[in-house]
């Protein structure tokens, strides 16, 4: 469930997105352009992108790096969402808003993630 908090942090990101001349935008907010479930085999609960756009053909994924105490999910739902990105020509944006930066890119290190941060 998406808090009302992270509402405006996901109209901000659309906007991002939206400027950098991305199309086909699709939100896990939004009802009737909602972005695809994305299922492991061994996971039970299917990851939701955050966002996802497509650009001159290709597929990127963009999610929101929000701190969390939950790290193996947060870890393996970026895993995913990196190696569905480089499949289809795409990458991985993650989003950290101010403060987040940093738990962003200690997960990136330890994990070795292909991600691109950018605080926004």
């Amino acid at each position: 469930m998406i808090r009302k908090k992270s509402q405006g942090l996901f109209e901000k990101a659309r906007a991002w997105v939206a400027q950098r001349g991305f199309h086909n935008i699709r939100t896990a907010i939004d009802k009737d352009k909602q972005t695809h479930r994305l299922l492991r085999r061994n996971d039970k609960e299917p990851f939701l992108p955050d966002l996802t756009a497509q650009l001159n053909g290709r597929k990127y994924y963009f999610e929101l790096a929000l701190k969390s105490k939950a790290v193996r999910r947060v870890v393996s739902k970026w895993k995913l969402l990196a190696k569905m990105a480089r499949l289809r020509g795409g990458k991985l944006y993650l989003l950290a808003p101010y403060g987040h930066r940093a738990f962003t890119e200690r997960i990136l290190n330890t994990h070795r993630i292909e991600a691109k941060v950018v605080s926004f």
